[in-house]
């Protein structure tokens, strides 16, 4: 586990010094005696939030006969490690659009794709200068990659506020926590008020069938502040996507903290190709036994787009395993403002 350890400061220091497509060899790759399945689980959990995801072994065997050939392909991994890799993999391209997102923040604004837990303080919170083995993917998350050998907890540092475990929603206060482990998660959490985009990847198998035009799904968590993000998507063809207006789409999604009403959420374009039509569809998290909105315990009711009350809907999602209140609207290019009732 030496050398996964040694990946943090590494792939935080080169982000930071103007480097953002930095990775470590998933999997580790160096002259070793044996497989270690384990290790290799454990990496892949940390690179699917890294810029680049590309599992490593090594294959020395014509060249060095004494020496010991470690595949790097999930599929040639025992079980159950195997099929923890696999879920990873499909984690890593559900979020395909976050991560595109986070490439061209780095574009036009010169951000980091990993950044350490100081990179969004504006406070003089020295704890962050200490949690040095963990770090935001965007700024969105905050991962903490589990570092040792079977171990069965994971002590971590959110910083203040409230947050949301990615694998179930439970909300959280943010400060010094442990949490349990097993092989299948690490702790990932996500700050509340964050838009989250995501792809289904499965239903699509491969990156050459996504679209532009096809429905785009965003998670919305709920914060007690006002929030907003900008979502960047293009044709995937047009090398000067940027610069034309016509070959790549800019929306802005706002949302209103929560309050006794409920919750209001905008999107609006600052691009948006002429004629064009999207689906999206907005999610927000809900409690899987009374359907209330996750950290704020009140049901939604109803929902008005424009003024006008829409149906809702709940769906229950295979990953993260969690249930989401969902909404579905054609985006024509104009405003829109919902507001999800208590």
């Amino acid at each position: 586990m030496g050398g996964f350890k040694a990946q943090l400061p590494n792939l935080q220091s080169m982000s930071l010094s103007g480097l953002p497509y930095v990775h470590s060899d998933a999997g580790g790759f160096s002259m070793t005696d044996k497989d270690d399945p384990e290790l290799y689980v454990r990496w892949l959990q940390m690179a699917c939030f890294s810029p680049i995801f590309r599992p490593h072994g090594t294959a020395l065997g014509p060249i060095e006969p004494n020496a010991k050939d470690i595949a790097s392909e999930p599929v040639f991994k025992p079980e159950p490690y195997q099929s923890i890799a696999r879920s990873v993999v499909e984690q890593r391209y559900q979020l395909l659009p976050y991560n595109y997102n986070l490439a061209w923040q780095q574009t036009t604004q010169g951000q980091p794709l990993i950044r350490p837990m100081f990179y969004h303080s504006f406070t003089s919170d020295s704890m962050l200068h200490k949690a040095t083995d963990q770090y935001y993917w965007g700024d969105a998350f905050v991962v903490a990659p589990v570092l040792e050998a079977g171990a069965a907890t994971r002590k971590l540092y959110l910083p203040e506020g409230k947050w949301f475990n990615f694998y179930s929603n439970q909300p959280t206060e943010g400060g010094w926590r442990t949490d349990g482990v097993t092989l299948q998660n690490m702790p990932v959490y996500v700050k509340a008020g964050s838009f989250v985009p995501h792809w289904d990847a499965l239903s699509y198998g491969s990156t050459q069938n996504y679209k532009s035009t096809q429905p785009l799904t965003i998670r919305y968590y709920p914060g007690a502040t006002s929030t907003s993000y900008d979502f960047y998507d293009d044709d995937g063809e047009n090398p000067r996507a940027l610069k034309d207006s016509s070959a790549h789409q800019h929306l802005r999604f706002e949302a209103v903290a929560a309050n006794f009403s409920g919750i209001l959420v905008r999107i609006s374009a600052k691009n948006w190709p002429k004629g064009l039509s999207r689906k999206i569809v907005v999610e927000l998290p809900v409690d899987e036994t009374r359907n209330r909105v996750m950290g704020f315990e009140r049901p939604i009711v109803r929902l008005d787009v424009n003024g006008k009350k829409q149906p809702l809907r709940l769906q229950f999602l295979n990953y993260p395993q969690a249930r989401w209140q969902q909404f579905e609207y054609t985006f024509l290019g104009e405003p829109v403002l919902m507001e999800f009732k208590w």
